[in-house]
């Protein structure tokens, strides 16, 4: 972990000017391992949705944690609801019960869940699958484009935006084709 921590901060550091890569899938795979979840480890953030049907964002604030067995469980505060990720299916637990998704039903809901599985567990081989690479380097600070290039995607993803800061994740935009998007931002790590 400290040599890939050390690899990012050197690929970081090593340009006074900004520098945009889309070919060095290494440099690209080192900042997925340093940023990615840990299991037992909370993260809290603030997600902003700007939704085209409403006037207002939407704010909400939680923790993301990764769970022993893969899945990602997204915990709201003050609204004692959870939302599970797991490869298979999506689960929404609330004190009035719990609802389950299945990607069979849903399979758009199923490529977007993989995406952001991939985002968080560092799964490079699924997201250069998905997406054209724009890495945007200045000292320690990186902004990273992920553009769609599978057509199914392009119908309801636009662009995902990830800045960061060191080996430390800061936000995450998410463009969709409709207009809509959400925004993660990053704020605390406990263990």
């Amino acid at each position: 972990m400290k040599k890939a921590l050390l690899s990012l901060v050197l690929c970081l550091s090593l340009s006074a000017n900004a520098v945009e890569t889309s070919t060095d899938i290494s440099i690209i795979a080192d900042l997925f391992s340093a940023v990615a979840l840990k299991p037992g480890i909370d993260v809290s953030y603030i997600e902003t949705k700007f939704l085209h049907i409403l006037d207002v964002p939407l704010v909400n604030k939680g923790t993301l944690r990764l769970d022993n067995d893969g899945s990602i469980i997204k915990q709201i505060d003050g609204l004692n609801e959870r939302l599970i990720i797991s490869e298979t299916e999506a689960r929404k637990v609330t004190d009035s019960g719990e609802m389950v998704f299945t990607y069979t039903d849903h399979p758009q809901a199923h490529l977007m869940n993989s995406i952001i599985r991939a985002i968080f567990l560092h799964d490079i081989v699924t997201l250069n699958k998905y997406f054209k690479f724009h890495l945007e380097q200045h000292h320690s600070i990186w902004h990273l484009k992920l553009v769609p290039v599978e057509a199914t995607l392009q119908q309801f993803l636009h662009l995902i935006e990830i800045n960061g800061y060191e080996s430390r994740l800061e936000k995450i935009e998410i463009l969709q084709g409709n207009g809509d998007k959400v925004i993660l931002e990053y704020m605390d790590t406990v263990e």
